[in-house]
């Protein structure tokens, strides 16, 4: 059986979103989606699934079509007695979907949200909607940071594994604890706050987590670097 987890990436969100529709369906009321809800997100899934079917259908074609050009200039590799090309036979027309509005990932992403907030699932259920992130081991995504400073102002940036940004956390270099200061949904992160009154220069040291699609931490914090700000 396919284990699907959210977000999938773009490629796999018809096969994810057949999978989810078809095991959300029967909870519908425990999770609250309305009838409505459930119309629109049939339409988005009917509409997902045709065009993942084309791009597999016409990819197909594209290869085959790319063979037999081989064979019109250099023959067969594995029949030297080919004489004659055969065209493969292009993928049939079929009817189109009901018209899928744009931009509905925030629609389904407030439905995943809601089911994995749902009490009345256990997590085995939300597991086989493929509701839950993929699990990550820390050799996966490990929050490291690199700083530099830019026209005096302290500059952070890190590989995010495909996650949603990092949080940052700053102290004053010699202050015993960090503090939760600001956010970043990129790999990068300059620190532009106002430098403390009466002063030119300030050494800060700058740990960050990496942060999921829940804007949860996904890692541990990462190293420590330690850059001062002059503007």
């Amino acid at each position: 059986m396919d284990e699907f987890f959210y977000p999938p990436p773009d490629s796999q969100f018809p096969d994810w979103l057949k999978n989810f529709v078809t095991k959300v369906t029967p909870h519908v009321d425990t999770i609250g989606i309305t009838t409505d809800e459930q119309s629109k997100l049939t339409t988005i899934k009917d509409a997902l699934v045709f065009t993942g079917e084309r791009i597999a259908t016409y990819e197909g074609a594209r290869l085959e079509f790319v063979r037999t050009r081989q064979f019109i200039l250099y023959g067969d590799e594995t029949n030297e007695l080919l004489q004659k090309v055969v065209y493969e036979e292009q993928p049939a027309v079929k009817t189109e979907p009901a018209q899928a509005p744009a931009k509905c990932k925030p629609f389904i992403h407030n439905l995943v949200l809601r089911v994995r907030n749902c009490p009345g699932l256990n997590e085995n259920q939300k597991k086989e909607m493929g509701a839950m992130p993929k699990p990550r081991s820390e050799s996966e995504a490990q929050a490291v940071v690199k700083g530099s400073v830019v026209n005096g102002l302290p500059v952070l940036e890190c590989k995010l594994y495909g996650l949603n940004g990092f949080e940052i956390w700053r102290r004053p270099t010699g202050t015993p604890t960090f503090a939760y200061f600001d956010r970043s949904a990129s790999n990068t992160y300059t620190d532009d706050s106002e430098l403390p009154e009466g002063l030119n220069a300030v050494q800060y040291d700058y740990q960050i987590r990496l942060i999921d699609s829940d804007n949860e931490p996904a890692t541990r914090f990462s190293n420590t670097v330690t850059l001062t700000k002059t503007a």
